[in-house]
């Protein structure tokens, strides 16, 4: 199994975009706060949490969010108050997955893309 600590890449200014395994089950709390140029975010099939504040901070403008997903932390992803982006975010997930339901409720104006389960 796969996994790194809390704030683990935390103000890494050279991500851009982060594709993770499967194999990786948690998203530990703060892993990726702050990361100023991280655009682009695939998480495959397998992950089942993002902790609280995991991509805070990051001007995210796509990720894939896999059906394997079960819970996705407070200000996890981007940020969360006012549930207003600065940048377009266009979230690829599987239609009816918890994701879907999270992206949904917290950011009504993001786009949804659906992907194969």
């Amino acid at each position: 199994m796969f996994f790194f600590g809390v704030s683990a890449f935390e103000a890494c200014g050279a991500l851009q975009v982060v594709a993770l395994p499967g194999s990786l089950r948690t998203i530990n709390p703060l892993a990726f706060v702050q990361s100023d140029r991280l655009q682009s975010v695939v998480l495959e099939e397998g992950c089942e949490i993002i902790g609280d504040g995991a991509f805070m901070g990051c001007p995210i403008q796509e990720i894939f969010l896999p059906a394997s997903l079960m819970f996705i932390g407070d200000d996890a992803l981007g940020k969360i108050a006012p549930n207003i982006f600065d940048w377009p975010l266009r979230v690829h997930t599987v239609e009816g997955s918890y994701a879907e339901s999270f992206v949904r409720s917290n950011f009504p104006e993001t786009k949804v893309i659906f992907e194969e389960p």
